[in-house]
């Protein structure tokens, strides 16, 4: 006969399940880290997290329960002392959750206004720099005119123009599109692309989650230094885009992330240059 478990939700005494069953409840959500489970040969109840096997990803039988001849506890069991501690203990976890959580979006938050910053910056310093370049190169053209020396012009069309700054190469523009399926919480997928300085890279992610809340992040990088990114926390925001001109010629790392909870289903990446 199969062994039986009982488990608490809301506060509420579950069961009979058998093993199969309580993990996968615990897998669905059901059966959260802090609720309590019990079976035929333990002395007391204990939190779920703390069951061997229970929340791992092997399947893993229970160890280390001997059977004795002790009786199911019937519901109530448990003294009000127990059940206001557990209470406390919930809450405090609850308060430490979400303390983490606004940590984590309050860094998000200064990344983003440093990342803002530091486009902002290398704007202007481009511009800067063409402007220097085209003031030279007026220079240039002021002091090797046809007219220079008094000598009349060439007949025929006298000296060749200047030469300006090379646009971007035509052709070549990078458009990709691309499916990542099954992409769980904590891992990530990277791809290269080689774009071309001064172009325009827009990047879209668009995700199906297994989860509302599940938090899938998109990065952008050059020889390991940040060049884009998007952030944003579901459910509000589900789906990911950056845009930005490429600063140099070369390979640019792009990363989807899975944060977690759950696992992204599908994130269908486009990469358009521009």
């Amino acid at each position: 006969m199969a062994v039986e478990w009982f488990y608490t939700t809301n506060k509420q005494q579950m069961g009979p399940v058998t093993w199969e069953e309580l993990r996968e409840l615990a897998d669905k959500g059901h059966v959260k880290p802090h609720d309590m489970v019990w079976t035929e040969g333990m002395k007391d109840w204990v939190k779920a997290i703390q069951q061997s096997g229970l929340f791992a990803d092997e399947d893993v039988k229970p160890t280390g329960i001997k059977k004795k001849s002790i009786p199911k506890p019937p519901p109530g069991r448990r003294t009000r002392r127990e059940v206001e501690e557990d209470e406390d203990e919930d809450e405090e976890d609850e308060k430490e959750a979400k303390k983490k959580a606004r940590k984590k979006r309050e860094e998000k938050a200064k990344m983003a206004v440093g990342l803002k910053v530091g486009l902002i910056i290398g704007g202007v310093v481009f511009v800067l720099m063409l402007l220097v370049c085209a003031g030279g190169v007026l220079v240039w053209v002021a002091l090797s005119g046809p007219n220079k020396g008094g000598n009349p012009p060439i007949a025929g069309g006298g000296n060749p123009p200047p030469k300006g700054i090379n646009p971007p190469p035509a052709g070549n523009l990078v458009r990709d599109n691309y499916t990542i399926v099954n992409l769980n919480g904590g891992q990530e997928n990277v791809r290269t692309f080689n774009f071309t300085q001064g172009r325009r890279v827009t990047i879209t992610v668009t995700n199906n989650l297994q989860f509302p809340h599940t938090d899938v992040d998109l990065h952008v990088y050059r020889n390991n230094v940040l060049i884009a990114q998007d952030i944003l926390v579901p459910p509000q925001q589900p789906h990911c885009r950056v845009e930005f001109v490429a600063p140099a010629t070369g390979a640019y790392r792009v990363v989807v992330e899975n944060l977690g909870p759950g696992r992204a289903n599908s994130c269908i990446v486009s990469v358009q240059e521009q």
